[in-house]
């Protein structure tokens, strides 16, 4: 019956010659030639799939909190109306995807139709799936929403409901209560506190971030991921607890915008797993990395220029410099890029010399002689590199440097001749030869470009062969390493990556007979046991005998309750 249930519609219209005066004033103005339709629930939804908005081209749903939620239009007239606008974005999977703008009678009516929508489970992964609460442009401030109506218990659902989710929010003047919400969760976060792209507010605690940061510092398992993009004069810490925060050890990564000046350095001795920091160039001269305290191993570094003369490649290489002498980096992400605020006249697209052959040379140079300095290191990404500065014809001395190193295993780059299909074939098979020995050499290594494809030649299956032989020395490997989930490894290869070819299935069945012996065992006994006849209850003589006592004393029982009394016996003969 329960099952039944969840083929029921969620979903029903209020014809518009019904809609109550409430539900009229909420509606926004028509965009077009008609107002957008308004439904109902039928039954309160158990899932984010059963609202099954993808069948929907534009609709309105009322809530009995007083809220009306207008999906598939951001841009519905909001004069007059209180308003929040909600977005979920998913890697890839249309059904998981909603932007809605809510209507509300109130700040309170507001906070309670976001919670019932986001606090609606997925089906699926939440990992994939991105939350953004946001104000949108509002004319009078009148009808700005107030982001202390969500009450600490209406933040806790949404966050729990969904707690792999990516958490976005970018709007709100976060009381103490709410901040300790975020910060004391059982589980991990991947949370984002950003300025609003529709309007200049943004993030805000009350506290300066005192509350977070106190509640931070008694937790004694991972917060998890933190981004915080604001900028400079609108940061939610105060200068003080933006300090605390990088003293913290809880955090397994750390995304932050650029700094002032005077804090510009303390972001590197934050006490994370990963960072990814942005640097305003103007605010760090190359000197200043010569003694420079970095204490996480796994770095994304984001150099930002305000003119196109500055020296890119003397920060970068004087960064490079110290990476090589501290010598115990995981992994490493460098870019370089403008603000995109140039006065006139100072065009970055016009000159040449400041990307010239030499200037470039020396960077990779200088990168080559951080990854042999690094032994540990796994990663290195150059994909968010400037367009500007040409990497590729310098490629091959950075291969060379990558065919002895036994941890590398990924190098991400913007671009590669062999996936441009752009270039003659001649071209792509000139940069196809030192890649192929780069990946003939160190079997370990994948070549992304900025897509996250893997690089190799059009028209010719040498480099992509070499990357399916790596099926089978993944195998063989598989034999040496991860002796205690070998099993499971194995099992998940054949189901998902060697079902369907033979070569495959053979070799790792081949490498792995020891497995294969313990699953047929392991089938066999679940097989015996579900033949084998339920075994029958062996009695003693004791136990007979007390079976038959009991079954005696029960009938005496039944015997003694259906015999009538003397006195009944006399009524009944004296009505005869």
């Amino acid at each position: 019956m329960q099952q039944a249930s969840h083929h029921v519609r969620v979903l029903e219209r209020i014809p518009d010659d019904l809609l109550s005066e409430r539900q009229k004033k909420l509606r926004p103005e028509p965009s077009g030639f008609y107002y957008i339709p308004v439904y109902h629930f039928v039954r309160a939804p158990d899932f984010f799939e059963d609202l099954e908005l993808p069948k929907y081209r534009c609709l309105a749903i009322w809530m009995e909190c007083g809220a009306l939620v207008c999906f598939s239009g951001s841009s519905f007239d909001r004069d007059d109306k209180r308003t929040l606008s909600l977005n979920i974005e998913h890697d890839g999977d249309p059904k998981y995807e909603l932007e809605c703008v809510i209507f509300g009678e109130s700040n309170e009516a507001l906070a309670e139709a976001a919670t019932v929508l986001c606090s609606l489970k997925e089906k699926g992964d939440s990992i994939c799936t991105r939350l953004k609460l946001y104000a949108g442009f509002e004319y009078d401030t009148t009808y700005t929403f107030d982001f202390r109506a969500f009450r600490p218990e209406q933040l806790a659902k949404i966050l729990h409901a969904n707690p792999k989710r990516h958490f976005d929010f970018r709007l709100g003047n976060w009381s103490p209560e709410q901040s300790v919400i975020l910060a004391t969760r059982p589980f991990p976060l991947n949370l984002t506190l950003a300025q609003s792209e529709e309007t200049t507010d943004g993030w805000a605690f009350q506290d300066g971030g005192t509350a977070f940061i106190d509640a931070l510092e008694q937790r004694t398992t991972s917060f998890g991921s933190l981004a915080i993009n604001f900028p400079q004069n609108l940061l939610p810490f105060s200068r003080n607890n933006l300090i605390r925060l990088f003293q913290l050890d809880v955090l397994d990564k750390l995304t932050l915008c650029a700094l002032d000046p005077e804090l510009v350095l303390l972001p590197f001795s934050a006490k994370v797993k990963a960072l990814q920091y942005e640097v305003d160039a103007k605010h760090i001269p190359p000197h200043a990395f010569h003694s420079l305290n970095i204490v996480t191993k796994d770095l994304d570094l984001r150099l930002y220029l305000d003119h196109y003369h500055e020296d890119w490649d003397g920060r970068l290489i004087s960064f490079l410099n110290r990476v090589s002498a501290l010598g115990n980096f995981k992994r490493l992400g460098l870019s370089m890029n403008y603000r995109w605020d140039f006065e006139d006249g100072d065009e970055p697209f016009f000159e040449e010399p400041n990307y010239s052959r030499a200037r470039v040379r020396a960077f990779i140079d200088a990168l080559t002689r951080t990854i042999r300095a690094n032994p540990t290191l796994t990663c290195v990404d150059l994909s968010e590199m400037n367009w500007k500065v040409e990497l590729c014809p310098h490629m091959k001395s950075l291969f060379k440097a990558l065919e002895r190193h036994a941890s590398m295993r990924i190098l991400s780059v913007r671009e590669y001749p062999t996936n441009m299909k752009n270039l003659r074939q001649e071209v792509r098979d000139r940069y196809a030869a030192p890649l192929e020995e780069l990946l003939l050499r160190n079997e370990n290594i994948t070549v992304l470009d900025i897509f996250n494809h893997r690089c190799f030649t059009f028209h010719s299956s040498k480099i992509a062969e070499i990357y399916q032989n790596r099926f089978y020395h993944g195998s063989e490997r598989l034999v040496k390493d991860c002796i205690s989930v070998r099993p499971m490894l194995m099992c998940t290869a054949v189901v998902q990556r060697a079902s369907k070819n033979f070569r495959r299935t053979a070799c790792l069945l081949s490498d792995h007979t020891d497995i294969l012996c313990q699953l047929f065992k392991i089938a066999t006994e679940q097989e015996e046991h579900r033949m084998k006849p339920p075994s029958r209850r062996k009695f003693t003589t004791q136990s007979v005998a007390k079976r038959r006592e009991s079954h005696r004393t029960a009938s005496v029982k039944r015997a003694t309750r259906t015999q009538p009394s003397r006195a009944s016996k006399k009524r009944t003969k004296n009505e005869k």
